[in-house]
């Protein structure tokens, strides 16, 4: 006979709304369904503390510290609606300071010193398998790409795709355009209101 006992009631029960409720976070990432998932993005956070609830790692969200909170909040969404495991592009992705630029010039990773990664309104992007980065899964950056481009068209925000350039294709790469008005600057939206009925009044 079988001397494995099963859990008690009350365990099996909070098991199985566990394993529930990792399955329907699962489905809801995969599907894009943000009513699924419980994270809630606070704008108002630092970015280190945003990209570390929205999933990324310790090293993405430290590179993101310095990046514009508008790429910040379409990094956050996206990722919400990939079945993938996005992270910042290790080291460069971020931030840059002149002499790592000039460094990636140097290497013939970038092309100019003026970059929009100097100003934090650029960042790279590249899919993680069992902790290492997939340079070469064009599939996925192109998933990342329509995500980002998708969630950025919803906002209204000009986000620029180095897939899309003609010279030099850089897949990983994203950025706001320079003349980029903060999200939090522009002028709130009128809210919507009811159409009251028309009432015409015939003359005698």
């Amino acid at each position: 006979a079988s001397t494995t006992s099963s859990p008690p009631p009350v365990l099996q029960y909070e098991l199985c709304s566990a394993l529930r409720d990792h399955q329907r976070r699962r489905i809801g990432v995969a599907r894009g369904d943000r009513g699924h998932d419980r994270r809630v993005d606070d704008p108002q956070a630092p970015p280190y503390e945003r990209l570390l609830a929205a999933g990324f790692n310790s090293s993405s969200a430290k590179l993101a510290e310095g990046i514009h909170p508008d790429m910040v909040t379409i990094l956050v969404e996206a990722r919400k609606r990939i079945g993938l495991d996005v992270q910042i592009v290790p080291e460069s992705g971020g931030l840059r300071n002149l002499t790592m630029q000039r460094l990636l010039v140097k290497r013939g990773n970038s092309w100019t010193l003026n970059s929009n990664h100097r100003t934090g309104r650029a960042v790279d992007l590249v899919v993680y398998e069992s902790g290492l980065a997939m340079f070469n899964d064009l599939g996925g950056l192109r998933q990342i790409a329509a995500a980002m481009m998708q969630v950025a068209g919803e906002l209204e925000v000009d986000l620029g795709w180095g897939g899309n350039w003609k010279k030099k294709v850089d897949m990983y790469h994203f950025e706001l355009p320079r003349d980029h008005i903060a999200l939090a600057d522009r002028p709130k939206k009128p809210e919507f209101e009811e159409e009251q009925p028309v009432v015409v009044a015939y003359g005698r």
